[in-house]
């Protein structure tokens, strides 16, 4: 019997909160030279805005894309875009709220037909469909252009004046052949290889930068728990599992700096950052809290809510709290408060 084998890696574009954009997200299972039949898995994606049962119009997008840069944190670009699958609330149940969790399932069989299978647990809902590869096309002449000319503004940010040559070959090359598929494929492909010269020069000089913040930051947290120490601030806090988790990140920061890891060090840098904030918020009675709670008065009408007039009540609540000195009851309501404000990054009806 013939043995085949998956040709390249599927994957999704995903928003990462580190970088602040969309990028790469290879399914596990689904690697290059799997051998058919495959299933492919990831679990504990989260929507970005909330979908309401029965509306056509509210939907996530689910971007698929193959090829043979795996790179987790890539620029999807660098791939060929086969499919992107859209669910839309017509078929729900009930409300699905924002950050829910989406566990995504792909079978691929000896044929290479996918079917997929998108389950939220939260409303114990599965949506299951067949994922036709659509064959590889260009890009579209704007959208093309626009990524060259992005490209080439990058290399010269970034101070690669060979590969921003090369680019400019290809925008040469792009005003001459743009009128024909194969012409755009040709200017695409040549592009992807400048794109990744660019992600691995600026993996190099971003790294100076993550590494000092990352140390920065944790020796800010060595900081504030002597300070604990010395003065008894607060005899609730246990000292010696804090000093325990601090030395747990000591030892990572060391693996990460030795292995130039730029992803994990964003990573953990805003996890140590939110533990000092807690810690702060902790020996102070609150005000961390109350400044948050304060915040969001103060900005109303400037942030963007999925239920304005339940906002308000939340927010007058906790203005109440603080007036009669609860701080300590503020926290589930920021929570409440955090959970129904709709964050205006990325696009909204993609995964996270």
């Amino acid at each position: 019997m013939e043995c085949r084998f998956f040709p390249t890696i599927l994957a999704f574009q995903n928003f990462f909160h580190t970088e602040g954009k969309d990028l790469f997200l290879p399914v596990k299972g689904l690697e290059k030279n799997k051998k058919f039949p495959a299933t492919g898995e990831i679990n504990g994606l989260k929507t970005r805005s909330a979908i309401r049962p029965g509306m056509i119009k509210d939907i996530i997008r689910i971007p698929i894309f193959q090829g043979n840069y795996d790179a987790e944190g890539t620029n999807p670009i660098l791939n060929n875009l086969i499919n992107e699958v859209i669910i839309t609330g017509e078929t729900f149940p009930k409300l699905l709220p924002e950050g829910s969790d989406v566990n995504i399932i792909i079978k691929v069989d000896r044929s290479q037909l996918m079917k997929f299978s998108a389950y939220f647990p939260s409303i114990e809902h599965t949506e299951e469909l067949e994922i036709e590869i659509k064959p590889t096309v260009p890009l579209e002449i704007d959208e093309l252009q626009k990524e060259l000319l992005k490209a080439k503004r990058n290399a010269h940010k970034l101070g690669s004046p060979d590969v921003e040559k090369s680019i400019e070959a290809l925008e040469e090359k792009f005003e001459n052949k743009k009128g024909s598929e194969p012409g755009r494929m040709e200017v695409l492909e040549g592009l992807r290889k400048e794109l990744l010269k660019l992600d691995s020069a600026e993996k190099v000089a971003e790294w100076p930068k993550v590494k000092q913040e990352l140390k920065d930051t944790f020796y800010e947290l060595e900081d504030l728990i002597e300070k604990i120490k010395i003065n008894s601030v607060n005899e609730e806090l246990n000292i010696d599992i804090i000093e325990s988790h601090s030395e747990e990140y000591r030892k990572s920061i060391e693996h990460i700096i030795q292995n130039k890891d730029t992803k994990s060090a964003k990573e953990l840098t805003e996890e140590i950052v939110g533990v000092s904030i807690e810690l702060r918020n902790a020996i102070t009675g609150g005000d961390v809290d109350r400044r948050r709670l304060e915040y969001h008065d103060k900005e109303f009408n400037n942030l963007q809510w999925k239920d304005k007039n339940k906002a308000r009540q939340l927010v007058n609540q906790g203005l109440r709290l603080i007036s009669e000195g609860k701080m300590s009851q503020l926290k589930p309501l920021l929570h409440q408060i955090w959970e129904i404000r709709i964050d205006p990054d990325g696009d909204r009806d993609t995964l996270v």
